[in-house]
Parts: structure tokens; C-alpha cells; sequence
């Protein structure tokens, strides 16, 4: 079944005006009666319905690209932060007598 959308060529948001374009959009029977279904119980139209699941899409393909980058830099330093806290653990360790002798002796005087 297709859906056709030939509805203003501007929708006010706030102050600003938004340009529409007109699509043609083909869903499968079942599909478009999930879409009437939630139109209806949500008192809206088709056209709000499909706009916010593109919306919604458009939304989580950003956060999964933006995740897969982070992960990407993530595991690009791991070998450099596995480096500085194997530095940091080897002065730690290295120090670690001297601190103790320093405590003693302010206990001792």
C-alpha cells in the first residue's frame, strides 16, 4: 500500500519555518496498519507517526556511530594508558620503602 504526502510546503517550529518536501512511500499492508494503529491511539496523523520514527532512526544511527568511534579511540589508547599506569606502578613501587622509613622516623621524634 502506498502513502501519499501532499501537505504544506512550510511548518512553523517556534520562529523558525521548516521547508517540506513531498515523498512517495511504499510500506508493506501490514506495516502501514501499525502506523494507522499508533496514529490513532496517539490522535495524530501518518505523517507524524512516520516522521518521528525517521526522527528516532536517524537519532540511534548517530549515537551508534558516535559509540563506535569512542570505542575505536578508546582502543587506540589502551597500549598508551597501559604504558603510564605500568610507569606510574613501577615509581609506586620504588617509593613505596620511602614512605614507610618516612613514617617511621616522624613516629620515632
Amino acid at each position: 500500500m502506498a502513502i501519499y504526502w501532499g501537505f504544506i510546503n512550510c511548518l512553523s517550529q517556534g520562529e523558525k519555518f521548516v521547508e517540506k518536501k513531498t515523498i512517495f512511500l511504499s510500506l508493506p499492508n501490514n506495516l502501514l496498519e501499525e502506523v494507522d494503529y499508533l496514529a490513532a491511539v496517539r490522535r495524530s496523523t501518518r505523517e507524524e507517526v512516520v516522521l518521528e520514527a525517521v526522527r528516532m532512526y536517524l537519532y540511534e544511527q548517530n549515537r551508534r556511530e558516535v559509540r563506535e568511534k569512542l570505542k575505536r579511540g578508546y582502543e587506540a589508547m589502551a597500549e598508551l594508558n597501559r604504558s603510564l599506569a605500568e610507569e606510574v606502578l613501577l615509581v609506586e613501587n620504588e617509593s613505596w620503602p620511602l614512605v614507610i622509613l618516612e613514617g617511621n622516623s616522624k613516629k620515632e621524634g
